[in-house]
């Protein structure tokens, strides 16, 4: 949660969801639907709209706080490259205030939701039968 007591603003942070992207017909369905759900924007890495291309108009439309959640599971390049771009944007926008939230495999219990799934992944699956 993004702590907003003492600040200028009104309301609650705006969320954009930052996607990899695909380039790929409908390959950005699954990332759409999920920003949706979590009533955020939606922003990709490597298609557009862009990080930057993204809270630009965000700041245009007058947000002020925003909270970056990464759609990455682990970090490494991409994820340096987006604190990168991070920086950029504050010293672009002073009065911007953007946090990241932690990437997915900081989530707690995500290690015990991988393996649950993958455990079910392995688990041959058998025909079910129709009696009448």
């Amino acid at each position: 949660a993004v702590n907003t007591k003492g600040s200028a603003e009104a309301g609650p942070p705006t969320r954009l969801l930052l996607s990899h992207g695909s380039r790929r017909s409908g390959g950005n369905q699954g990332a759409v639907a999920l920003a949706a759900g979590l009533q955020a924007a939606i922003a990709y890495w490597s298609v557009a709209p862009s990080l930057i291309e993204k809270v630009e108009s965000l700041v245009q439309l007058g947000q002020r706080q925003l909270v970056l959640l990464p759609y990455f599971l682990f970090p490494g390049g991409i994820t340096d490259a987006i604190a990168q771009q991070m920086s950029e944007l504050r010293q672009t926008h002073p009065g911007l205030h953007i946090y990241l939230a932690p990437l997915l495999s900081h989530s707690p219990g995500f290690p015990e939701l991988v393996a649950s799934l993958m455990q079910s992944a392995a688990m041959p699956h058998r025909p079910t039968t129709l009696t009448s």
